[in-house]
């Protein structure tokens, strides 16, 4: 989609959003809606008392007065909303299509289930840190070992495996028995940030930058873990992610979505 406009929601006055923007116009032109109503209602002449009109009056019927009224202020709301139409996108419908596609996509520390237990080289701080960071949350327990070494004798090893704390806190994978993965929660969009293309409601592909976040479980709120585990403090603080929400008879679908890097593995 090259060429395509590029429209962003920081780029509202006042901080607001697209969303905002949107609620903004249409409260403006529903106002003008109420005001060219009432302007059209005070020129308004007096409805004329027919002579053979069962109901008496003198200078006036009030009831065929309020009928007229009433037509002309329904006349006039129906034609001046027909040009307050814009060409916004819905930026709503991307928020709802987004948090269900991230209700069944948690967030999780490793990008594949790893088996327990594990043994790491104790002098490879790259093999240790991440289970050194959640034996020091509770959720696993570790032994020195050796592991020995066909030729050139043993090296010196650490022996991790979950504690109670952490059997109770993994994501066990129901296809890999023994394997599993530690998870922190449903992202949770917070902004959608810019779209492509802009203002073409009529698009039924859009390419979505946006902002999400995850509140991390207490045992993932240390300095510890987030030094280990980067997309702790990345979840934490809030971070952007691009996806393809396509449109389908269903509502908008969630395609290509574009996470940051995490750790294959320990």
């Amino acid at each position: 989609m090259e060429g395509a406009e590029r429209v962003t929601a920081r780029a509202q006055p006042d901080g607001m959003t697209s969303e905002h923007g949107l609620l903004r116009s249409r409260s403006a032109c529903h106002l003008v809606i109420t005001l060219r109503a009432a302007e059209m209602t005070k020129s308004y002449p007096r409805a004329p008392c027919p002579r053979l009109h069962p109901i008496p009056c003198r200078k006036g019927n009030p009831i065929l007065m309020r009928t007229a009224i009433l037509t002309i202020v329904l006349t006039a709301a129906a034609a001046l909303t027909a040009g307050c139409h814009t060409n916004t996108v819905d930026t709503f419908a991307f928020k709802s299509a987004l948090n269900t596609y991230y209700a069944s996509h948690p967030d999780c520390l490793w990008n594949q289930p790893v088996k327990f237990p594990a043994q790491a080289d104790s002098s490879d701080e790259s093999q240790t840190k991440g289970f050194d960071a959640l034996t020091d949350a509770g959720l696993m327990n570790r032994t020195p070992g050796e592991k020995q070494r066909f030729l050139i004798g043993s090296k010196r090893v650490n022996n991790y495996d979950l504690s109670d704390k952490g059997r109770s806190a993994r994501v066990a994978d129901p296809a890999e028995p023994g394997y599993g993965n530690f998870c922190l929660g449903t992202p949770q969009i917070k902004s959608i940030e810019s779209y492509v293309p802009g203002n073409d409601s009529s698009a039924s592909q859009y390419s979505v930058i946006y902002r999400y976040a995850v509140p991390p479980p207490s045992w993932a709120n240390t300095s510890e873990m987030k030094t280990a585990f980067p997309l702790v403090a990345r979840d934490s603080d809030g971070q952007e992610a691009t996806a393809t929400l396509a449109k389908s008879s269903n509502g908008w679908q969630v395609q290509n979505v574009s996470q940051p890097t995490q750790p294959s593995g320990q």
